[in-house]
């Protein structure tokens, strides 16, 4: 049976097959590009009638949107619905029905990969843009009314509920409903904003690459409802981690994506900051291109489910020391106390390495600095290993790969006639929650005493030992702001200084062992290297954006009189010479930094197919291999932030610091600098 019905100019348009039939009313046939609804009597008001008429005004003609075209008039001239365009899809292609469902996107798309998730959601967002720029806001983005042909090709139906200038969009779903308006009772009152729709968005895509998968369920968590208004977010990001996120293929999915495209997720739904349109186009035109080129995984479900690496801290610089603990604060040891007390030793504990110097104190007061009037020497520990993922220390590790070391220490210290010792612990000591624990350890099983220094003293006695052993080539003008740069393995340090004054420290959770864990946490057996190393970079430059952003560090201006001094392994091994006293106050550029960075990715991708090798070497037995790699892989992680720190004051050199921290200490207990 046909229906026919009229145009404002009063052409007639015949209905045929009813295609679809819902509360408002049904969906007919009209011709093989277009269809009708027609509207129930009870549906029909003039708020419903006026949003048409504004969306017809609008004159939006895309494919794949389906608004309201022309409207459709009875023989009496009475608005009862409108013309669109039809949607050439099959049944049973519902975004919620073949794409939210895992085994039926395997079933429907069965060689889709990431770059079609990517296509796909570029189409959707190309199409939001389009509605944006008329002020159309969809409101109840539901993935029943988004239809899928294929990842360029999707249709937006039932479009007539979007809200329109000031018609609102009277429906809406929990999952993708902004956590400030979660507890609206009726939408037909409230005119939604884009930064509400952001929200909605951002819900979406995080659907898609996890197929169907809010990004506000975890492990034990409560209603999504109450997790978004609370923003419950638990995916990890970097140093950030609860351990809620959902566990088996989700939190491989949201590994394998781009740090970047996780940086966007964990924006928008921890920090609560709303990415635009325009802004997830970018991120994911990026992202599409490093897949292409095969920089990240291009499968959906991961290939390997297997962690590599668990249970290691990756915040190992949250908290610092405070005067009042006695325990931990005093790092003097007389071990000869009948002798006159001016020979003094250094015992550092740092998160990779026990290290022990000794100087000709007569020599060093006379004729000042010089590498030949000290004895040194460090034995590689990896002591922060031992920090679970809450940061407490395994005391029978720490028993066991770093008493024997600190044992060794102290029998040179007695042969080298040390009268003095003073030992100090840095960030993994810091952080460790049972750190009083490793302290009496030491002191039980070594007959020492600990200093665990504050994150501004370390800062403080590196730059000191700079200042002590610097070569007369290498003139500090007084009147100009110096930064230091100091990266060890669980923290690094910045420090700004003048005229050999400090005016401010800044301390990050960036040391080198965190840089590794991160790497190695986020990998499964089947990760690429390349993958992980970029992803590394893009942490790096995100907790640096967070200091440039600080007033601490806008005494740096832009301009080409500052200078750049940076110690650490990653630094010095990018020297390319043997040996502190060679590396120290080698002159280093961003060229120079640049190929480094690039000759050490090559080895390690030339070397190892993917991550779980390169673990394999550096969890192995200490051996010269395993020294040589590690400091490969920890200077191609480490340089990435030297050469962004230089990008963003603009600095061309650096020079290299070849004493650093004991060196420092040494110093101060020398000439009594603590006071």
């Amino acid at each position: 049976m046909t229906k026919t019905f009229y145009t404002k100019n009063g052409k007639a348009i015949i209905l045929s097959e009813e295609l679809g039939k819902g509360g408002e009313g049904s969906v007919y046939s009209v011709d093989s590009q277009t269809v009708a609804k027609i509207y129930n009597t009870k549906s029909l008001t003039a708020e419903k009638q006026g949003k048409i008429l504004s969306m017809i005004e609008k004159k939006i003609k895309v494919k794949g949107i389906c608004v309201p075209t022309e409207a459709i008039y009875n023989e009496n001239k009475k608005f009862i619905g409108y013309l669109m365009p039809k949607a050439d899809v099959e049944k049973g292609f519902e975004m919620q029905t073949c794409v939210f469902n895992p085994e039926l996107l395997k079933k429907k798309f069965p060689k889709w990969t990431r770059i079609n998730l990517v296509n796909l959601s570029l189409s959707i967002l190309n199409k939001i843009k389009v509605l944006h720029d008329n002020n159309i806001i969809i409101g109840d983005i539901n993935p029943f009314n988004i239809l899928i042909k294929d990842d360029n090709s999707i249709f937006f139906v039932d479009t007539d509920s979007y809200q329109v200038d000031n018609y609102v969009c009277p429906v809406g779903s929990v999952h993708f409903t902004a956590p400030e308006i979660q507890n609206i009772e009726n939408f037909s009152k409230l005119i939604r904003t884009k930064d509400h729709e952001y929200f909605a968005i951002a819900s979406l895509l995080f659907m898609i690459f996890h197929p169907g998968k809010s990004p506000y369920a975890f492990q034990g968590g409560g209603n999504i409802k109450e997790n978004i208004i609370g923003m419950n977010f638990s995916y990890p990001l970097g140093d950030e981690d609860n351990y809620l996120a959902p566990q088996g293929m989700w939190e491989y999915i949201w590994n394998e994506l781009s740090y970047e495209l996780r940086k966007a997720f964990y924006t928008v739904f921890k920090e609560n900051y709303r990415l635009t349109v325009t802004d997830w186009i970018t991120v994911l035109e990026t992202y599409k291109e490093d897949l292409t080129q095969g920089i990240y995984p291009i499968n959906i479900f991961p290939s390997s489910t297997e962690k590599i690496l668990q249970g290691r801290t990756i915040n190992m610089n949250r908290r610092d020391i405070k005067e009042n603990d006695p325990a931990i604060r005093n790092g003097k040891t007389n071990l000869r106390p009948n002798a006159n007390g001016t020979n003094i030793g250094v015992l550092e504990l740092s998160t990779k390495a026990v290290k022990f110097i000794v100087g000709d104190s007569p020599a060093i007061k006379q004729n000042g600095f010089s590498f030949d009037c000290f004895f040194r020497i460090a034995d590689k520990t990896e002591t922060g290993m031992g920090l679970d993922s809450d940061n407490y220390m395994d005391l029978d590790f720490y028993s066991s790969k770093v008493i024997p070391y600190i044992k060794k220490m102290m029998k040179l210290a007695r042969e080298k006639q040390v009268d003095i010792l003073y030992c100090v612990a840095t960030a993994a000591y810091r952080t460790a929650n049972n750190r009083n624990e490793i302290i009496e350890l030491i002191k039980d099983e070594c007959g020492i005493n600990v200093k665990i220094l504050s994150k501004k003293e370390e800062a403080i006695a590196t730059l000191t030992g700079f200042i002590f052993c610097k070569k007369d080539s290498v003139i500090i003008d007084q009147n100009l702001n110096y930064l230091m740069i100091d990266q060890g393995g669980g923290s690094t340090e910045l420090s700004l200084f003048r005229s050999n004054e400090i005016i401010d420290t800044y301390s990050l959770n960036l040391g080198t062992s965190i840089l590794k864990n991160v790497l190695f946490k986020e990998a499964t057996n089947s990760s690429v290297i390349s993958k992980g190393l970029r992803d590394s970079d893009k942490f790096i430059k995100d907790r640096l954006r967070t200091y440039f952003s600080n007033p601490k560090s806008s005494i740096l201006n832009k301009n080409k009189g500052h200078f750049l001094i940076a110690n650490g392994t990653a630094i010095t091994h990018a020297s390319g010479k043997k040996g502190n006293k060679d590396q120290h106050c080698t002159i280093l550029t961003k060229e120079s930094i640049e190929n480094s960075m690039k000759k050490f990715e090559e080895y390690l991708n030339d070397n190892y197919s993917n991550s779980k090798e390169l673990l394999n070497i550096l969890e192995g037995p200490h051996t010269e291999h395993r020294g040589k790699i590690d400091r490969i892989l920890v200077s191609r992680l480490g340089l990435s932030m030297f050469l962004e720190i230089m990008n963003q004051i603009n600095i061309t050199q650096i020079v290299v610091n070849g004493t650093g921290l004991w060196y420092g200490v040494y110093f101060e207990n020398l000439y009594n600098l603590n006071n």
